[in-house]
């Protein structure tokens, strides 16, 4: 039978309902009990349980499926332990190995030093500062970034969607279309349209140049992320609950489809219909192709709170606590299975990463340890070095550079935005 796209409007089909009450009660008991027994197997156990319960296929049928599934990915791995690590047949952890050069190949030049990023003062003077303050924040977190492609224009989220003029630097207009709190924010990449999306499931579409309100559309969840495609044709949200929408900005018109995990993170991989998911919910960082199913799972070792795609398209980051840390994954090796570098030395949870525009460098920021960090983390992406931290010690939650790699801007989970420039 042929495969429909994850973008189709009914993407799964679904069993059709037992007749009988005993049916039904029996129903219910096998999925309790499934879910009760496989609940200790971690992320396994949970993927099982999905799919008895989107199936009434017998449960050696699925154990089946999965083994099918895990051979593929893993080849000799029987199962994932609670830490997030491959095991064999004898509960033996798998050791990971690692590639020495996250660059594959490519000359590593070192990250900026702490001098290079300062401020302009009010006479043009190059002055090392801790980083021009924005905003000073409202008690409100700052969640999600935006920065136009000439780094000119940021657009951040929290209570309220803000639309802010870096040359200035000062607040240009608040965007008075959503009545809930903002969780994600993106710009389109001919500047033009502003993309907002609410805890109340709203997705406003604004212009930029005059912050009028151009189009509403509805992802019927919490929307996570959205993310415009390179072209600008599409607009994608997600939700926790696993659902991807792709929408055209200009009709409204949207499909969707259901990702076996949550959604809470997302990024567009180069070939424009593979998509990177994961959330701190789980583990693992799912990549799902254009027929819907998972290619390829990889496992972090960690609740994931951050993924990043390189702009070659080629190299995924995922962040989590330590010890895990930041790991680099290299897309093109079929299959991925481990990562090729891990950065270690953010020493706390990296709620948002970003590479360089030549991806050789790579920002976080986030919770340190003791809930205290430096505003931004920077390694150079090809040795996997710590170089530097900078900026005051903020509760980091968002994270945004400019594609000429010489704006960064940052917030917390007070809303404090702060702004740095490389000279």
């Amino acid at each position: 039978m042929q495969k429909q796209s994850p973008f189709s409007q009914n993407s799964r089909s679904r069993p059709t309902a037992n007749t009988g009450c005993f049916g039904c009660l029996a129903s219910v008991v096998r999925m309790t009990l499934a879910f009760v027994a496989l609940s200790a197997l971690g992320l396994w156990g949970f993927d099982l349980w999905v799919r008895t319960t989107l199936s009434s296929k017998p449960l050696s049928e699925h154990l089946r499926d999965q083994r099918r599934d895990i051979a593929s990915l893993f080849g000799t791995t029987v199962a994932i332990n609670e830490n997030g690590q491959r095991i064999d047949e004898n509960g033996k952890v798998i050791p990971i190995p690692e590639v020495a050069n996250a660059c594959l190949g490519t000359a590593s030049n070192p990250a900026p030093p702490p001098e290079a990023w300062k401020i302009f003062d009010s006479a043009g003077n190059g002055v090392a500062a801790r980083g021009f303050v924005l905003d000073k924040g409202n008690g409100y977190g700052i969640p999600s970034l935006a920065l136009s492609a000439d780094g000119k224009t940021l657009v951040s989220g929290g209570k309220q969607a803000r639309v802010w003029d870096l040359s200035a630097r000062k607040l240009r207009y608040n965007l008075s279309g959503s009545v809930k709190f903002v969780d994600a924010v993106a710009l389109s990449p001919d500047g033009k349209t502003i993309a907002i999306g609410d805890e109340g499931g709203g997705i406003w579409l604004h212009d930029l140049n005059t912050g009028k309100l151009k189009r509403k559309l509805n992802h019927q969840a919490r929307v996570e992320q959205l993310l415009f495609t390179a072209d600008g044709k599409f607009l994608l949200s997600s939700d926790i609950g696993g659902t991807v929408r792709r929408w055209n900005p200009n009709s409204g018109q949207q499909a969707h489809f259901k990702t076996r995990y949550p959604a809470q993170f997302i990024a567009l991989l180069p070939d424009k219909r593979s998509l990177a998911i994961a959330a701190q919910a789980s583990n693992a960082v799912e990549i799902v192709t254009s027929s819907g199913e998972m290619q390829e799972l990889l496992i972090h070792g960690n609740q994931v709170d951050a993924i990043a795609l390189s702009p070659s398209g080629r190299i995924l980051a995922s962040g989590s606590g330590s010890p895990q840390g930041i790991r680099l994954w290299d897309l093109q090796r079929k299959p991925v299975r481990e990562p090729i570098k891990t950065l270690k030395g953010h020493n706390g949870q990296p709620f948002a990463i970003a590479f360089s525009p030549d991806g050789k460098t790579l920002f976080a920021t986030g919770d340190g340890s003791g809930g205290r960090n430096y505003a931004v983390t920077v390694w150079n992406a090809c040795s996997g070095e710590l170089v530097h931290r900078f900026g005051e010690q903020v509760r980091g939650s968002a994270l945004a550079v400019s594609r000429d790699g010489k704006t960064l801007v940052a917030g917390d989970r007070k809303g404090n935005l702060q702004l740095w420039n490389l000279l």
